[in-house]
């Protein structure tokens, strides 16, 4: 377990940043990544590192929230651009799987994780956007080996299954 954190430093700990270890992870992944976020734009490098993931064969699946829900100002995949859209899988919370409380608001999908080749799996409360990247104050941790990234990524692939998470054509992009 190491922990992963971006804002400021101070000599008594050295943590690497978060960007630097989601693209780490990006660039050691070689069969498939899970990527969840709230928000995602102005993250160019990471796009890069995604792009040379799919380029090396590794299946990309990303789980974002829906702007059409009205819970972000812009779709996260269209941020990224039309080669990330074609890259990859992109999944969203469908609003008639969210549960309602009594003025008929639904939950927000505001989970924030990567998981590689199901062995390691970061959680982050940074978003994909440059601001949490670079700006923010960001706590975080990566675990290698274990059951946790397995266990995170069978239960998303369970969500999908399950239609809770819904598949977003490529023509909503």
């Amino acid at each position: 377990v190491e922990v992963v954190w971006t804002g400021p430093t101070s000599n008594d700990a050295r943590f690497r940043r978060t960007d630097q270890v989601l693209l780490d992870l990006i660039t050691r992944t070689r069969r498939e990544l899970l990527i969840v976020t709230f928000a995602a734009y102005k993250i160019r490098a990471i796009v890069d590192a995604i792009l040379d993931a799919a380029k090396r064969g590794v299946r990309i699946s990303f789980v974002v929230e829906s702007a059409v829900e009205g819970k972000v100002a812009f779709d996260a995949i269209e941020a990224m651009g039309d080669s990330v859209a074609h890259a990859t899988e992109v999944y969203y919370w469908r609003e008639d799987q969210r549960e309602r409380d009594a003025s008929g608001r639904t939950g927000t999908m505001h989970a924030k994780c990567a998981v590689a080749d199901r062995s390691s799996l970061l959680v982050s409360s940074a978003n994909l956007t440059d601001f949490a990247l670079n700006l923010n104050m960001e706590l975080g941790l990566l675990i290698r080996g274990g059951n946790a990234g397995r266990e995170v990524a069978e239960h998303y692939d369970s969500l999908i299954r399950r239609n809770i998470l819904a598949a977003r054509s490529i023509e909503e992009n």
